[in-house]
């Protein structure tokens, strides 16, 4: 987080006339400073949070399930594979260790409904797909080691989706945030007379109705763009903006410095 923000930083001033030379990003000053220190705990706070929920929830199953405290706690921590802890559900949100609570319930249901529904889930190990196709067409219910290394696999790549939705999203919070403060402090050089701002869409897979119809409107820097929830953003993945706003966003801010004439 802290290396995207002044990336981003110092990035920003590139192309825009009469700052070219005149301009470099102070990293020192507290403004700098505050941001990294106060977004990279609240990552941390907010991670943590979500890993005592999941917790919660898997050893409330396990009670329910009458599993041993061991097979509860290899749930959550993992297990050990060489020199690595793998297939732990700390880290994960509590729809994703919810979804596997589910999972495990539906293999070891030998309901062929339910089993072959586990077979449409995106975040499950395909490789595991003929051993569970099989154990349908057999009408049996797959439990034990069998079922305990789907599970783990499961988890594992669920881990990794998650880990990559949170270093995209923070990454670019963090780039975005550390442009816009550049920005900010250009603010202070002689001769400029505002920063502009303007919200630009880029192309999704699922692009939301509300940033695409956001698309092109201006605002002055330290102004909010205001959506028609209500929610308002200083410039696209706005650390202070909820959840539904920032994650998978992929529009960015075009910055335009406005210099004195003559």
């Amino acid at each position: 987080m802290r290396r995207g923000f002044f990336d981003g930083a110092m990035l920003a001033g590139r192309g825009q006339r009469g700052i070219v030379g005149r301009f470099s990003f102070d990293g020192r000053h507290p403004d700098a400073e505050a941001w990294v220190s106060a977004n990279g705990a609240d990552l941390v706070t907010a991670i943590t949070e979500e890993s005592r929920q999941s917790v919660r929830l898997v050893i409330l199953d396990g009670l329910e399930q009458s599993r041993t405290t061991a097979a509860i706690a290899r749930d959550i921590a993992g297990v050990k594979v060489g020199n690595k802890r793998v297939g732990g559900i700390v880290g994960l949100t509590s729809p994703q260790t919810d979804s596997i609570i589910k999972a495990r319930a539906a293999l070891a249901s030998g309901d062929p409904a339910r089993m072959r529904a586990y077979l449409g889930l995106a975040t499950r190990d395909r490789r595991f797909d003929p051993a569970i196709r099989k154990a349908i067409r057999e009408g049996r219910a797959i439990r034990g080691p069998e079922l305990d290394r789907i599970i783990e696999a499961h988890k594992a790549k669920a881990l990794k989706l998650r880990a990559t939705l949170i270093s995209r999203t923070e990454s670019r919070k963090a780039t975005s945030a550390g442009r816009d403060l550049s920005y900010r402090q250009m603010l202070d050089l002689p001769g400029v007379t505002g920063v502009s701002v303007r919200w630009q869409h880029n192309l999704s897979a699922e692009p939301r109705v509300d940033h695409v119809a956001m698309s092109g409107t201006t605002v002055q820097i330290g102004q909010p763009f205001v959506f028609p929830d209500g929610t308002q953003m200083f410039y696209p993945h706005d650390p202070a903006a909820p959840a539904r706003h920032v994650i998978g966003c992929r529009c960015i801010a075009v910055y335009r410095v406005q210099v004195e004439k003559g």
